[in-house]
Order: structure tokens, then sequence, then C-alpha cells
């Protein structure tokens, strides 16, 4: 056998503690071994260990197994060969034990601070990257038994455990999944409670949970959105008693809680009342496009004209959505379709600007006002170009928009076009008979923008459709003293 390694031993661990052991050199031997992980010295280290390592004696063994576990990650399957034909380490929880635990649960590989054969980090550090499925599983099917018998029992009370996107603390997921007897155990041994379990309590929709957390001086009011969510119907009374449900109603709607919809049917007003926002349940339907309780709101006395405080009805709400089935429905019984909200923005500039078409057809087939503009002036065509949706730009196309007005900023929609290189916005304008020489307010044409930007393709298309390259700005230039393109040049002075 070669010389021991006593420099990683003597390291790694305290002097006096190795002093202690059964027999320093069979100490450095067994050291040798672990860091050797050969098929033929699996059964070597059981064997020494079994004889020179009595149960008073044993931890030293598995701190050198910890040690090596830790630094040597490719001798995982051989560590673990020899840990399962050894007996358990001591209790209680240390390194040793929790090696010892990974080994016989099958979770390899793994790192953790094993410093002089303890865990520094605390547990909760320590377990929560780990897949810890059995003792999930054991929480999660109720197994007290097992539970307890986890060679992890004395941290479990400060850990964590993987539910879903969250790290749920250990009594908050027994609670989740309504496992009573390991609940009961957690809390005989004064596992924490706060408002972190609370949650997880709502979501069980166990109702005496909810009374522990009552008489511990929780209140889940914070946390009736959660239940309502989970659709635990039958405890909400309970819960909510006189509480301002308003927001709690929107949740119902957007989450299709009928029953609690129906059980707020009963109550006076609850059904029209506001956020600080103004929102209504109303609101809220509509920009869901859930026709279905638009309808049941209106049969408790919810108005789709209600407003918010930006002036925002039913229908702007809808359009702004996309909501076409609420739009129609709408539009169909009883509303203005040029409702504006306080900006002066009605419900087709809004579905102008978010890019809706099919929105904007309907609009303007029940009499939208294609050119109405808001307080600032802003059209809807403007809007359209605005959200870069094409589609949304040939619905006013074809439904009478103004194609030549000034909109703001000064430029036509062909010089917006040409602005932001929108060759099939170009394309159209020119196929449907805009004039290539209406200026902007500041008095240049579309042929002066075009060669301003070097796009000498648009510049041909602008020719094409009769664009005169003399005709001069206020300055007293024409096109081609705006351009540096030297194609464009040629091209306009071709023209002259």
């Amino acid at each position: 056998m070669k010389t021991p390694r006593n420099d990683l031993s003597i390291d790694s661990f305290n002097v006096s503690l190795i002093s202690k052991a059964p027999d320093l050199q069979i100490y450095y031997c067994l050291e040798e071994i672990l860091f050797n992980p050969f098929d033929e010295h699996i059964k070597l280290a059981i064997d020494m260990i079994k004889e020179h390592f009595p149960d008073n004696r044993l931890h030293f063994a598995y701190k050198l197994i910890t040690y090596v576990a830790e630094h040597r990650p490719h001798s995982w399957f051989f560590l673990s060969q020899i840990i399962q034909q050894i007996p358990p380490p001591p209790k209680p929880l240390n390194g040793c034990n929790f090696v010892y635990y990974l080994v016989k649960k099958g979770i390899l590989p793994f790192k953790y601070s094993a410093t002089r054969g303890r865990i520094d980090q605390s547990a909760e550090e320590l377990l929560s990257g780990y897949p810890l499925t059995s003792l999930s599983h054991y929480i999660r099917t109720d197994d007290l038994d097992r539970v307890i018998g986890s060679p992890l029992d004395a941290g479990i009370f400060q850990m964590k455990l993987k539910l879903g996107d969250k790290e749920a603390p250990i009594l908050g997921f027994a609670m989740y999944y309504n496992s009573d007897r390991v609940v009961k155990w957690l809390l005989t041994n004064e596992c924490s409670f706060g408002q972190d379990v609370a949650e997880y309590a709502a979501m069980s929709g166990n109702l005496n949970y909810i009374h522990m957390c009552q008489q511990k001086g929780i209140s889940l009011r914070n946390y009736i959105n959660t239940i309502i969510e989970y659709h635990h119907n039958d405890i909400l009374r309970d819960v909510i008693g006189s509480h301002k449900i308003a927001y709690d109603t929107q949740l119902a709607l957007r989450i299709h809680n009928t029953l609690f919809l129906a059980w707020l049917g009963t109550s006076k007003n609850l059904l029209v009342e506001r956020t600080e926002g103004g929102m209504t349940p109303m609101l809220r339907a509509a920009g869901d496009n859930n026709v279905e309780y638009v309808k049941f709101l209106e049969t408790k006395g919810a108005k789709v004209s209600a407003k918010d405080k930006q002036g925002t009805n039913a229908l702007i709400r809808a359009a702004r959505h996309g909501a076409i089935d609420v739009v129609k429905y709408i539009c169909q019984e009883k509303s203005n379709c040029d409702h504006s909200d306080i900006a002066g923005n009605t419900a087709l500039a809004w579905a102008a600007l978010k890019g809706h078409p099919d929105v904007m057809q309907v609009l303007i087939d029940k009499g939208a006002d294609v050119n109405k503009k808001n307080n600032k002036g802003v059209s809807p065509m403007y809007n359209a170009l605005q959200s870069r949706c094409y589609e949304a730009f040939e619905v006013l196309a074809k439904n009478g928009a103004d194609l030549e007005e000034i909109m703001v900023g000064g430029v036509t929609p062909l010089i917006f076009a040409i602005l932001n290189g929108m060759i099939q916005v170009i394309d159209k304008l020119l196929e449907l008979g805009v004039k290539p020489d209406t200026k902007d307010s500041y008095g240049s044409t579309p042929l002066m923008h075009a060669a301003k930007e070097w796009q000498p393709k648009v510049a041909i298309k602008l020719l094409k459709y009769g664009a005169n390259p003399e005709i001069q700005d206020p300055k007293g230039l024409t096109a081609l003293q705006y351009t540096f393109c030297d194609e464009i040049k040629e091209m306009l002075r071709a023209h002259h």
C-alpha cells in the first residue's frame, strides 16, 4: 500500500479529534483506501470499519467518508457500496447522517460544507437545493412514522420543500396536502407558525387549519383571493364576514368561480363595488371577453355604461383588449360606439392603437366614426400607424378614413409611412389614390422625405405615381438638394 496521504486528513480535521480515533495509522490507511476508489478496496474498507471502528467510534469513519464524498465526487458509487454495508451513523443530525441519508435514498451526488465533520449551514440552506422526494412523499401521504424516522428529523422544523414554483415551510406543505397527523406532530413540537403558513392553510380549504390560524391571531383576509382561486366556496362565509370584496369579485370572474359569483349575487351591491382605481367587475369581465359574465352582472344591476376614473366603459375596455365577443354583444344591444374616455379616445381609437382589426371592423359596421380625434388631435389612423399593424390601417383605409389628413406631428399618413419604412402602407396609400405631392405642415413633400431618408425604392414609387421633383419647400430647396444618395440624385436629375 502507498504511503498514506496524511496531509489531507490533518488539514481537513482537527488534529486533537483525529488523535482520538481507534488507531491513527488505521485511520490513515482507511483514508488511503477511500481516496483510491477501486472495486477491490470495497470489501477491505468494510472489513476495516467493522473491525476497528466500534459503535462509539463509528462517527470517525463517517467523518472521513463525508470528507472524501465532498472532495471526490467521482467516488460516490464506491462510497455508497461501503455505506450500504456498515451500521448507520449516530444521531443527532450532522454531516455523517446526511451523507448516509442521501446514499440510502439514492440522491447523488451532492455538495455541502462538512468541515470537521459537521454541517456549517442551516438545515434550510442545506436542503433547499436537493430533491428530497422521499420526505415530500411521506408528508403528502401523511406517513407520520416515516417522517419521524427520517435522519433529518432534528432539522425538519426549519425546512422548506418545493411546492410548485415556491419554497413552502414544512408546516404549510403539510397543510396544503391536508396531512393531519403530520400537521399535529409539527404543532406539538412547536414548529413555527406565521403568515407564510396561513397562505397554505388557505390553499388547503381545511376549515380546521383556518381556525388554527385565527387562534394564532393570523387574519386570513389577505388570503381571500387564494381561497377564491382554489374554489373553496364552502369556507368563504366563515372568512369574509363583512369584508368588502369588489376586487375578489373580479378575481372570481377571471378564474370562472361561478359558485362564488352566485353567492355574491345574494349580497346587496357587492357586484357593483369598485376598487380604488374605479375598476368594476363589469369592466373586468368585458376585458376578459366573457359575455356570459357580462350578462350575469347585468342581471344583478351592473351597467355596461359604468365608467372607471379614466372614463373607460365596458365597450372601450373590451375594444382595448381585443375582446371581440363582448364588443359584438354591447354594440348589438345598447351602446353608443363613439363614447370616449376622459382623454377623448373612443373604442375604435383604442382598438386601432392596440392592433385589433377585427374589433375595429365590428365598431365601424355599427357606426363608429373613423375620423374622430381625441382631445390632443390624435386620430384612429394615427393610432393604427403607431401600432404598426397593417391590417388595422387597412380597415380604416377601406372604410372612409381621411388618408391625407395632417396628423399629430404635422405629417400625413404617407409621410409617416415613409419616415418609418412602412413599404406596404406606402404601396396601399398610392394605390388608393393618395396625392404623392401632399406636403406636411412644414412644407416638405413625400419625395423630399424619401430623399432625406436614403430610400431610393420609395422615391421610384413616388415618381411612378407622378411626384414632382421640382417642387420647392419654404426654404426654396427641392428633393435633389436634400439627398446625399447618388442613386436618388441620378434618378431625380433624370426627371428634371
